[in-house]
């Protein structure tokens, strides 16, 4: 009975760490993200790509964007810490919207996306 038992104990440790390891994405990969995962305009960026990443912070969840070698703030949680994680405003790279006007085209596609795929 309690080889039995130690044999049980030993294929369920064994499932419990193959389950962990196997096919799991590794956590916080950063995606890679283009102008063409957009193609109605709503690249909000004046780079044509980047890697795109979430990080559990204290504030929330920080959404950036890895672009040129510099890492942009893409919502409030990463602003809040841009300064003292060293990471960039998005003003930076935040393109104009069409018309001319002062207006900024919009991060809600490219925030939606980071929620969906990060």
């Amino acid at each position: 009975m309690r080889t039995t038992t130690t044999a049980l104990v030993a294929l369920l440790l064994a499932l419990t760490l193959t389950s962990c390891t196997e096919d799991e994405e590794p956590e916080n990969e950063p995606l890679p993200i283009s102008s063409m995962d957009f193609p109605d305009g709503q690249w909000p960026f004046t780079v044509d790509a980047g890697y795109l990443s979430c990080e559990e912070v204290s504030v929330g969840t920080a959404i950036l964007l890895e672009a040129g070698g510099t890492i942009y703030v893409l919502n409030g949680p990463a602003t809040i810490l841009a300064e003292e994680m060293g990471w960039a405003r998005m003003h930076l790279i935040w393109a104009d919207a069409p018309g001319g006007g002062q207006g900024k085209i919009p991060t809600s596609a490219v925030e939606q996306y980071a929620k969906e795929h990060c």
